[in-house]
């Protein structure tokens, strides 16, 4: 097995090939237009992973030889994010109305949107946080949509440029169950929380317009996040309110774009009508440094 496959952890080929994300570092082209690199495909590009509210499912092998992984790892979805101020916002959803569709999950009573809460985790010393030890290339989370009565739990990890993620649905009734390792689907989460001492950070709020469109080359999804929220974590408690301390001034949302190969000619026409550029940002880190002020020199679990 390659040497970077250490990376993929424990996780099944089945899981590799549902949740993983490309993530590349779009530039500007001497014409001014975003560019981003395409994705070697090798004609595989039934690998592909799908997105969250998307009803393609891959069509992939259920076993993989060493080059045939290293390809999966390798093809992805690139995302590229830009933080806008409230009046581009505007300019967006309406620019996403006329050109895609929303997501299945929204809400036309909140703007097509849904409402997302989230209870982060770090270790004791804030590895996460501070980008340190495992918290160079993994956050964990749990999740609840809406007020539905089922919570996600969540592993992101980072290699190289690839953002990559493992999740799994359970009752919210079960969590404690799933914490302690009762549950099998659920025993992946449960070694690590064990294993990296992880514990209650902090909660994120924030409502989420979603959309999508289907084309030759593959799913774009455009999400614009806004009244981005934290609050102080309560035990294992997933919030259904909005938490209410602002990451992001009610003037600024969150634009995160996502498609397959190069950056779409679609998206484009809106990035040159927004004139903006992209960046990075971690509503986790943000959120955080919200809570202990500018600029964030330590921290700590409360409960660690």
């Amino acid at each position: 097995m390659p040497a970077h496959n250490m990376w993929v952890d424990d996780l099944s080929v089945d899981e590799i090939l549902t949740e993983s994300v490309d993530v590349l570092n779009p530039r500007f082209d001497a014409a001014g237009l975003l560019s981003v690199p395409p994705l070697p495909t090798n004609g595989h590009d039934r690998l592909s992973p799908v997105l969250p509210g998307f009803s393609e499912t891959p069509s992939a092998p259920r076993s993989l030889d060493a080059e045939a992984l290293k390809r999966l790892l390798t093809v992805g979805v690139s995302e590229t994010k830009f933080v806008l101020p409230i009046e581009l916002a505007g300019t967006v959803s309406n620019w996403a109305r006329a050109n895609m569709r929303p997501d299945d999950h929204a809400d036309p009573a909140i703007g097509d949107g849904y409402l997302v809460r989230t209870l982060y985790l770090d270790t004791p010393t804030g590895e996460i946080f501070r980008r340190a030890g495992i918290g160079r290339y993994r956050k964990f989370r749990v999740r609840r949509y809406g007020q539905a009565a089922s919570l996600w739990l969540e592993m992101k990890w980072k290699h190289r440029e690839q953002i990559r993620k493992r999740r799994i649905l359970i009752a919210e009734h079960d969590l404690e169950s799933a914490l302690a390792g009762e549950l099998t689907d659920c025993a992946w989460f449960a070694r690590r929380v064990a294993r990296y001492r992880l514990q209650p950070s902090c909660q994120v709020s924030y409502r989420r317009q979603a959309y999508l469109l289907t084309t030759p080359h593959g799913p774009l999804r455009l999400t614009l996040d806004q009244d981005v929220q934290v609050g102080a974590e309560e035990g294992w408690q997933v919030p259904r309110a909005s938490c209410g301390k602002e990451v992001l001034t009610a003037d600024a949302s969150i634009l995160e774009l996502k498609y397959r190969g190069q950056f779409p000619v679609l998206f484009r026409d809106l990035v040159e009508q927004l004139k903006a550029s992209p960046r990075s940002f971690s509503k986790y880190r943000h959120a955080i440094k919200t809570m202990l002020g500018e600029p964030a020199k330590e921290f700590r679990c409360q409960n660690g």
